[in-house]
């Protein structure tokens, strides 16, 4: 979904970054939308990111849903130690039995 993102949060401002959010629905015969359940799924649904157990063994807040980086240029340093900037996303496929979320350098 196109919704309010923001990849510029800074520590000292005490804020936030959040990325734009995903709904999965569909059939679920093997786990591939994420919820822990085999059961389908017939409406959009947000479900928990990818580290949500963690978060709930640190005693963390439990509404969080999966969100992924939009479009945005970031500094990166290669192995031979020269920095330039690059163009990053992330993207969710889908397939038969399997979701994935990559990624991608542009």
């Amino acid at each position: 979904m196109s919704n309010l993102t923001n990849v510029t949060a800074s520590a000292k401002d005490n804020d936030v970054n959040y990325g734009a959010d995903i709904l999965f629905f569909g059939g679920n015969e093997f786990y591939q939308l994420g919820t822990g359940k085999r059961n389908n799924i017939p409406s959009p649904t947000y479900i928990p990111p990818l580290e949500a157990s963690l978060s709930q063994k640190l005693g963390r807040r439990e509404d969080h849903r999966l969100q992924v980086v939009p479009p945005h240029k970031v500094q990166i340093t290669d192995h031979n130690g020269k920095r330039r900037k690059m163009r990053i996303e992330q993207r969710v496929v889908a397939g038969d039995g399997l979701t994935g979320c990559y990624a991608s350098l542009c």
